[in-house]
């Protein structure tokens, strides 16, 4: 029987209503989702599809969102205004008073980040807190002291061990830290490219390295100035990093990585971070300062001086910037207007971190 005799003595059969995934070798998704930039975050418009195949005489499509708001046409757009997870419906009114009802589950996250992570390389920890109301809070104890770390979006924190010459990672709803590969020397900075690499600094053998995670061979990408620290990706191709004792900031193009200055600092910039709207904002851990400027002319412009040391250093993506001190502290401050205000207090030597829920 061919998919669409399936669906034709389907509507014969059942005079008003039928769930086309009764027919269970028709592996369908049957409602097709495309969210807008972001993904599926509050805010965000979403394009919702009623999949086919679909009869001809259809008098109409209804959808139910879950929210408690509806709407018709095929297709639609809708988006949600709260992070939670929603049942949303179509009903396919028929002309011969056949309906047709396909259901799909959409769970939608904050548009901001919700949590902060860090790991703390004098106490060999990973931390987190809520940002609304941050305390500190223990994910995993690590190796010797843990350094560059990322969250991966889909649930799983990396993290590079700076005394173990290793990255590892662990799901963080249940954190077992697990290998990934052994390094050269001094794993530092670490970042990932959200298409399934992950590239990494080391720091004595002043290397940047990748692989892929699925099947990690370390691979060396460039060599670099002393004492390469933290990364950044720019998602078009290009890596950011610092090196802490030329006092450069620098990149390459990742395909074929030349080495190239973009700035000199002040002494012993640590953290970068890029804002995804050309400009590039860094940590000077000795001046204690945050500075930026724009990548394409890069003059460097104070942002704010900090109250000790300052090593990483996080955007939220919503006009806020994150960074940890040396006294144990993680501060933040809104970037347009930058007054320093503490978030929380730490455990020893919090260095690197991350945003996300």
């Amino acid at each position: 029987m061919s998919k669409m005799k399936c669906f034709l003595l389907s509507v014969i059969a059942i005079s008003f209503s039928i769930l086309l995934s009764s027919c269970s070798f028709l592996p369908i998704d049957r409602i097709i989702v495309s969210f807008g930039p972001g993904g599926a975050v509050t805010g965000v418009v979403a394009t919702f599809t009623a999949n086919g195949p679909l009869p001809d005489h259809v008098l109409q499509y209804l959808w139910y969102f879950g929210d408690g708001t509806q709407g018709t046409g095929n297709p639609i757009t809708h988006a949600f205004s709260s992070p939670e997870t929603f049942s949303v419906q179509v009903n396919i009114a028929l002309d011969n008073n056949s309906l047709l009802i396909f259901s799909k589950t959409i769970t939608i996250i904050p548009a901001g980040p919700t949590k902060i992570y860090w790991s703390e390389f004098g106490s060999n920890q990973i931390q987190y807190c809520m940002i609304s109301s941050c305390t500190a809070t223990s994910l995993t104890s690590t190796g010797s002291e843990p350094a560059g770390m990322a969250l991966d979006g889909a649930g799983k924190v990396f993290w590079a061990e700076f005394g173990t010459d290793k990255i590892r990672y662990c799901a963080i709803a249940s954190c077992t830290p697990t290998d990934l590969t052994s390094t050269t020397a001094n794993p530092d900075g670490l970042v990932l490219d959200g298409a399934g690499k992950i590239y990494w600094s080391e720091h004595i053998a002043n290397k940047i390295r990748y692989c892929t995670i699925t099947s990690c061979t370390p691979t060396d990408l460039t060599s670099t100035g002393a004492t390469p620290t933290w990364l950044a990706l720019d998602g078009a191709g290009k890596i950011y990093w610092s090196e802490q004792d030329t006092n450069k900031i620098r990149y390459c193009t990742i395909v074929s990585c030349i080495a190239t200055d973009l700035i000199s600092t002040g002494p012993n910039p640590f953290g970068v971070a890029l804002d995804g709207a050309g400009k590039i904002y860094w940590t000077e851990f000795f001046p204690q300062k945050i500075r930026y400027c724009t990548i394409t002319s890069c003059i460097p412009t104070d942002l704010t001086s900090t109250s000790s040391g300052v090593f990483g250093i996080a955007l939220d993506g919503a006009g806020k910037i994150y960074w940890s001190e040396l006294s144990s502290d993680i501060q933040y401050c809104t970037i347009v207007s930058c007054s320093p205000t503490y978030l929380t207090s730490t455990g020893s030597d919090p260095g690197w971190l991350a945003l996300g829920h």
